[in-house]
């Protein structure tokens, strides 16, 4: 008798896709392995079209985080912030480049120049693709995640 064991679930999958398209029928999905639903085809950009999912994910990602920023704790917030954007696959348009290579904004921020961020954001910004989407998602659960009060702080420094 053939060992049984613990099944390959990607060959698994394509069998059953396989005899369903022999048999004539539609094929079932096949599941795609990610971390979390942000991770999930984290390069394709959010479709919002009813019933899609992918609103509900941008809500999410975009909501308060934990940790409100009130001016104190700056290393918790920034932690908080930096989980969020790795969770939610936006950590790409946190990674600068800069003359002396590629900086995290959230890690490395006093390292990364203005000109520098602003380089960045203009090579996906006016485009139709996921880092757009992801530079919006971020920049409203920044806006929910921070007090008026320190908003108002921060405002007035840039």
């Amino acid at each position: 008798m053939a060992d049984q064991g613990n099944p390959d679930p990607a060959a698994a999958a394509a069998a059953a896709a396989a005899a369903a398209a022999a048999a004539g029928g539609a094929a079932p999905p096949v599941p795609v392995f990610a971390l979390t639903p942000g991770k999930y085809n984290s390069q394709a950009f959010l479709n919002f079209s009813q019933g899609s999912g992918d609103a509900k994910l941008f809500n999410k990602g975009s909501s308060a985080l934990p940790i409100i920023y009130d001016g104190t704790n700056p290393d918790m917030f920034l932690n908080a912030f930096d989980d969020r954007a790795q969770l939610f696959s936006s950590g790409n348009i946190l990674d600068i480049p800069t003359a002396t290579g590629t900086k995290n904004l959230v890690r490395e921020h006093g390292q990364i120049s203005t000109k520098e961020v602003t380089d960045h954001v203009a090579t996906y910004s006016s485009g139709a693709i996921c880092q757009a989407q992801n530079c919006v998602m971020m920049y409203a659960c920044l806006c929910q995640s921070v007090a008026a009060t320190k908003r108002a702080d921060l405002e007035g420094n840039l």
